[in-house]
């Protein structure tokens, strides 16, 4: 329909547009051409015209519709047809569909049905196309990061000579360090130039609230901890000699369990193998019960408290902490040792003036935490876990968004710095925007689907 321009008719292009090999749920291509109504007519001349047909074979059907790996489709020839499955074509009636401001909308939408819609899934996964090359290597230099992170965790371990000591000798494993110092530097500087860039994308466009979440704050976390290890080895390799290693390996612990956590975060737009959807609704479920362990510490705080207050004087409280966890989530204890904190060499010298009271604290902390609130724990976790599943569409299709919002809010700001900084001749910012708004976003997606003009026409966010 010329007017809506939704779906074009098939008609005589039947053998061209009718199948494809579907690279996911649906192919989506985003391709520039004119504004819209000289792009409606080039499409419905040419389909009157059947020597007009090719030029839309080339431009639409070899990348949108694309079929076999290394096979040449014929026009009118069937061979090969079985291997793919009848798809529609259609076009996005919005306007540089991928523009931050779109991206942002669909991202932060409060309506869960709109992440079901055929255009709702066809801007993130374009947006998505966009973004993951630049993402796979993000990943790669976190990877180098952590390489190098591990580096100095081993270089460290074979080169500790126990507490207090000073000005240790990494003659031997200079190289190494230095090769990891410069390689955490350079990922570090990466991601606060890019973290500076987002910042000021997310600023200039008044969203600063979306960007200050507990995931960026954890982000920011990561970044000034890696910041301290890297001091500590600037200051060695500039000094020639280190201060105490036992103070940063508990540093080393906490950035690379960030590390390996923050990679594994990176891959959850990835449809392959559905990896993107098993990590949400897992991720999801964990961040949702977190409140749930928050109680549970208050649980054990209790425990330990009235435990420790009727202990013998040889026992730390922290070795009465380490057994209330023991008992409650491990359900592994010792009633000599954990319960009633005797080693059990010699009863007769044991002292019983708090053992009977000390039972009574044992029997109603393993009926109230380790029996009730665990298996309330274990309830509400599969629950949670089947409900982020149920709605792992909405989770992956917003998280994809989101991620091609960074990506689109990257290269726009980069852009605008660099025409501040020295602006190329004839062109402009009014320029590029105006030549971003002649992209038009397409879609081909399996010919099967109910209600095919549902959500492809328009998207009320």
């Amino acid at each position: 329909d010329p007017k809506d321009n939704r779906f074009f008719p098939i008609k005589g292009s039947g053998e061209v547009l009718d199948r494809a090999v579907l690279n996911g749920e649906m192919n989506t291509l985003v391709v520039p051409g004119p504004d819209s109504n000289a792009d409606s007519s080039f499409i419905c001349n040419s389909l009157r015209n059947p020597a007009c047909l090719q030029d839309i074979f080339h431009k639409i059907k070899s990348q949108v519709c694309p079929e076999r790996s290394n096979q040449r489709y014929e026009m009118h020839g069937s061979e090969g047809k079985a291997n793919l499955v009848p798809v529609r074509v259609a076009r996005l009636k919005i306007c540089d569909a991928l523009s931050p401001t779109v991206l942002h909308a669909l991202a932060c939408t409060p309506r869960p049905q709109v992440f079901h819609t055929m255009a709702a899934k066809a801007i993130a996964q374009a947006a998505f196309d966009r973004a993951w090359p630049m993402i796979l290597v993000d990943a790669f230099l976190e990877a180098l990061s952590l390489a190098g992170i591990t580096a100095v965790s081993v270089v460290l371990r074979w080169s500790d000579n126990g507490p207090g000591a000073q000005g240790q000798d990494f003659t031997g494993n200079y190289f190494v360090l230095a090769c990891a110092f410069v390689l955490m530097v350079v990922v570090w500087s990466k991601n606060i130039f890019t973290e500076i860039l987002l910042f000021s994308g997310y600023r200039r466009h008044s969203w600063i609230q979306e960007y200050w979440n507990a995931i960026r704050f954890v982000l920011w976390l990561h970044l000034a901890l890696m910041f301290w290890l890297q001091l500590w080895l600037g200051r060695g390799w500039l000094d020639g000699s280190w201060s105490d290693p036992r103070t940063i390996r508990p540093l080393l612990a906490v950035v690379g369990c960030m590390k390996w956590i923050r990679l594994l975060y990176m891959f959850r737009g990835f449809e392959s193998w559905s990896f993107g959807k098993r990590i949400l609704p897992i991720m999801t479920s964990l961040r949702e019960v977190s409140t749930f362990f928050i109680i549970m510490f208050f649980f054990l705080g209790a425990y330990t408290t009235a435990t420790y207050s009727i202990s013998t004087n040889d026992v730390s409280i922290l070795k009465v902490a380490l057994s209330a966890y023991k008992l409650n989530f491990l359900n592994q204890f010792d009633m000599e040792k954990d319960v009633l904190f005797s080693d059990g060499a010699n009863e007769q010298q044991r002292p019983r003036e708090w053992e009977q009271l000390q039972l009574v604290v044992f029997v109603v902390a393993s009926i109230v935490i380790t029996i009730s609130l665990m298996n309330i724990y274990i309830g509400v976790m599969c629950n949670a876990f089947d409900h982020h599943t149920e709605r792992v569409v909405e989770l992956f299709v917003r998280n994809r968004a989101d991620m091609g919002l960074d990506h689109a809010l990257r290269f726009e700001e980069l852009n605008r710095w660099y025409n501040f900084c020295g602006r190329r001749e004839g062109t402009t910012e009014h320029d590029h925007e105006n030549r971003d708004k002649q992209e038009r976003l397409w879609i081909c997606h399996p010919a099967l689907e109910q209600n095919l003009s549902y959500g492809v026409g328009g998207l009320n966010l």
